[in-house]
């Protein structure tokens, strides 16, 4: 990333967004299966939102079903945003997280997101043991110790 684009997604958001629901279903679908026709490049998705939506276990499950295509990230903007919302996204994502309240600076939560997002996230890892027994793992924790 660069300044120019964090400010420029820093602008899009300041905009006055109060259009009513939020309707992420349709375009997340829209997303995924634009991404199944180029899968060359790693899909990291990023939601910012301030609402809820009212199909929000249809937005999760349909995360969790591209989560080994596309990593999902999500911001949740204010006192209104529907928290199940912003932290099963990101779980069913295999992403991040965070939230902004009215008093922290949104641009500081952009940058926080990007670096964590910048480390790649490994998945299906195989160890093969030295008595020759193999364990898959699928994924791993946000911390290894």
């Amino acid at each position: 990333y660069t300044n120019e684009s964090v400010d420029k997604a820093i602008a899009f958001i300041n905009k006055d967004a109060s259009l009513g629901g939020t309707e992420l279903y349709r375009p997340l679908e829209d997303i995924f299966l634009k991404n199944k026709e180029d899968p060359q490049y790693a899909l990291n998705v990023y939601i910012v939102t301030d609402g809820d939506v009212s199909d929000e276990n249809a937005v999760i499950s349909l995360i969790r079903n591209h989560k080994k295509n596309a990593r999902v990230n999500t911001i949740g903007i204010g006192s209104g945003v529907s928290k199940t919302l912003v932290i099963e996204a990101a779980k069913a994502g295999n992403g991040e997280c965070e939230f902004c309240t009215q008093n922290e600076s949104i641009s500081t939560k952009i940058i926080n997101m990007l670096k964590k997002v910048a480390t790649p996230k490994f998945t299906n890892i195989n160890i093969i043991w030295l008595d020759g027994i193999t364990s898959i793992i699928e994924s791993l924790p946000s911390v290894i110790y």
